[in-house]
C-alpha cells in the first residue's frame, strides 16, 4: 500500500503540536524555581498506521476479500498539555488540554480526531490524613481495568466524576462515580449522553513475599430510560496475583460475573454473564535481555439462545484494557470469544524492548455472533452474523514489536502483525467474495516532557 499524499492544508493541522514542541518546554523550564508549586508538561506523538484487509469502521469489513473498504492507511498526531498546581500539602489542581488528528483517514469522522478539547480539569482535596477526594474532570482506572478503566495506549479517557481515595495500612479502598467524556471532534466534549459509572475499588497487597495480593471491584452502569438502550448492569469481579516468592514463575487470575438487565429490540432482557482470565509465565533474568514468556488464557460466553429472553454476552462496562489485551491489531473484542496467547519479550539494550506473540481466537457460541474490539453489537453483514452450523475458528495473530524510550522522554514503537482466519471467517464470508488475511504496520514516535 502506498503512503497517501498529504491533504489540503494539512500543515494548519500541525500548528498545535508544532506550537507545543517549540514554546511550552521553555515555559516549563522557567516554573522549576522555588517560589513556584507549579508544573507544567505535555506530550506530543505523531504515528503512521497502515491495514490491509481489516480497517473500516464498519467492521462487517474485515478480512472481505477484493474490498475497496477495509484498506486504509494514515498519519496521526496526539498533542496535551498539563497544568499541575499545588497550592499546599492537601490541596492541589491539574487541568490538561488535548488535542487530536487524522490525515489521510478513510473513515469519516476518524475516531482519532478530537480537536482541542478539555481532557482532565480535577481538584484533589487531602480531608485527613488517609483520605483524599478528587473533584471534575479525570481519568479512572481499577486493578487490570477490566471493568473500570482508562486505555493507556492511545486516546485515553476521561469521566466527569467524584473520587473518593481511603488508604489504610494494609488495604486501600476506592470509590467513584460519574459518566464517561464522550469525544466530539467539533463540539466541546461532554458527558450528558454517556451511561452513568459508580464503582468500589479494594486492594489488597501482599503483605509478605509468600503472601497472594488480591483486589476486587463492583462496579454499576445505569443508562438513562429514555435512551435507546437502557442498561441496568452490576458487574464483581476478583483478581488474584502470585505470591513473590515463587519468583522467576508468576501467575494471576482474574474472573467476574454480571448481572441485571438491558433493552434489545425494545424488550427488557434478564442479563447475566461472566468472563475468566488466566495467565502465567516465567521470567529468565539469568539469560541475556532477561526474556519473559507468558501464557494467557481468556474466556467470555456468548448468548447460548437470542430468543429466550435473556442476555448472555459480556458487556465491556467500562473496559480500559483495549490494546494490547484484545489484540495488537484491535480486530476482536471480549465478548463470545475464546483466545489463546504466548508471549514472549526482552530488553536486550537500556531502553529497548522487543516481544512477538501468536494468539489463536474462537468463537465461543455460535448461536451468538463476532464481536469487534469496543463492539456492542456483532458484525451482521456480507455473511456474519449468528452461525450455529459454522466452525469455531475465527483465527491466529502473529505480531511482532519493538520499543525504544529515552530517559530524555523520546519514543518510539513499531507492531507489525498478520493475521491469519480460519474457518469460520472463510465460511461467513464465501458468499460475499471469500476472505483474506489481515496486515497491520504501526510506527509511533512521542515526546514526552
Amino acid at each position: 500500500m502506498l503512503l497517501f499524499p498529504p491533504p489540503r492544508k494539512a500543515h494548519r493541522h500541525l500548528v498545535v503540536p508544532i506550537a507545543m514542541c517549540l514554546f511550552v518546554p521553555e515555559a516549563y523550564s522557567r516554573t522549576q524555581s522555588k517560589d513556584y508549586n507549579l508544573d507544567i508538561s505535555g506530550e506530543i506523538r505523531i504515528g503512521y498506521v497502515t491495514r490491509d484487509n481489516a480497517g473500516d469502521s464498519n467492521k462487517s469489513f474485515d478480512f472481505l476479500s477484493n474490498s475497496n473498504r477495509n484498506d486504509n492507511d494514515f498519519l496521526y498526531t496526539r498533542s496535551s498539555l498539563s497544568v499541575a498546581l499545588k497550592a499546599d500539602e492537601r490541596t492541589s489542581a491539574r487541568v490538561t488540554i488535548r488535542d487530536q488528528r487524522a490525515f489521510g483517514d478513510q473513515r469519516d469522522p476518524s475516531p482519532r480526531e478530537d480537536w482541542i478539547d478539555l481532557y482532565e480539569a480535577y481538584l484533589d482535596v487531602g480531608l485527613t490524613d488517609v483520605s483524599t477526594l478528587r473533584l471534575g474532570r479525570q481519568e479512572v482506572a481499577f486493578g487490570s481495568r477490566l471493568i473500570v478503566g482508562t486505555p493507556n495506549y492511545r486516546d485515553g479517557r476521561s469521566y466527569d466524576a467524584v473520587h473518593l481515595k481511603l488508604k489504610g495500612e494494609r488495604h486501600t479502598l476506592n470509590a467513584a462515580i460519574g459518566r464517561q467524556v464522550e469525544r466530539d471532534r467539533a463540539s466541546f466534549n461532554l458527558s450528558s449522553s454517556q451511561p452513568w459509572m459508580a464503582a468500589i475499588f479494594l486492594d489488597s497487597p501482599a503483605s509478605h513475599d509468600d503472601h497472594l495480593s488480591w483486589d476486587s471491584t463492583l462496579a454499576f452502569k445505569h443508562q438513562n430510560t429514555d435512551s435507546r438502550n437502557p442498561i441496568d448492569i452490576g458487574t464483581w469481579g476478583i483478581r488474584l496475583k502470585s505470591p513473590k516468592s515463587i519468583s522467576p514463575w508468576f501467575w494471576s487470575a482474574e474472573a467476574a460475573y454480571q448481572f441485571g438487565s438491558i433493552n434489545r429490540s425494545n424488550e427488557r432482557l434478564d442479563h447475566a454473564a461472566w468472563l475468566f482470565q488466566g495467565r502465567i509465565g516465567r521470567k529468565f533474568a539469568d539469560l541475556p535481555g532477561s526474556p519473559t514468556i507468558t501464557l494467557e488464557y481468556l474466556h467470555s460466553p456468548g448468548d447460548s439462545d437470542s430468543n429466550d429472553g435473556k442476555s448472555e454476552t459480556w458487556d465491556l462496562m467500562f473496559f480500559g484494557g483495549a490494546h494490547p489485551r484484545s489484540g495488537r491489531m484491535d480486530l476482536t473484542g471480549w465478548r463470545n470469544i475464546q483466545y489463546l496467547a504466548l508471549t514472549t519479550q526482552a530488553k536486550p539494550y537500556q531502553g529497548v524492548t522487543v516481544g512477538a506473540s501468536t494468539t489463536g481466537y474462537w468463537i465461543e457460541n455460535t448461536q451468538d455472533g463476532f464481536y469487534a474490539q469496543g463492539g456492542n453489537s456483532p458484525r451482521n453483514r456480507n455473511g456474519y452474523g449468528i452461525r450455529p452450523e459454522a466452525s469455531k475458528d475465527i483465527g491466529w495473530e502473529f505480531m511482532l514489536w519493538a520499543k525504544w524510550k529515552h530517559k530524555a522522554g523520546f519514543s518510539l514503537l513499531i507492531e507489525a502483525g498478520h493475521f491469519a482466519v480460519g474457518d469460520y471467517v472463510e465460511e461467513s464470508l464465501a458468499a460475499s467474495g471469500g476472505a483474506e488475511n489481515a496486515q497491520l504496520l504501526s510506527i509511533t514516535g512521542g515526546y514526552k516532557f
